[in-house]
């Protein structure tokens, strides 16, 4: 990959802080989610 500006940098870095803060909300939802179904 090659950055001719920060625009691109900060785009790309904007990218990959939203994909991780994905994850993250998708794995919190599920364990959140198996504790309710535990609990009943």
């Amino acid at each position: 990959m090659e950055y001719h500006s920060p625009v691109n940098a900060i785009g790309v870095f904007e990218n990959y802080l939203l994909a991780i803060g994905w994850i993250v909300g998708w794995l919190i939802e599920r364990h959140s989610i198996k504790k309710l179904n535990a609990s009943k």
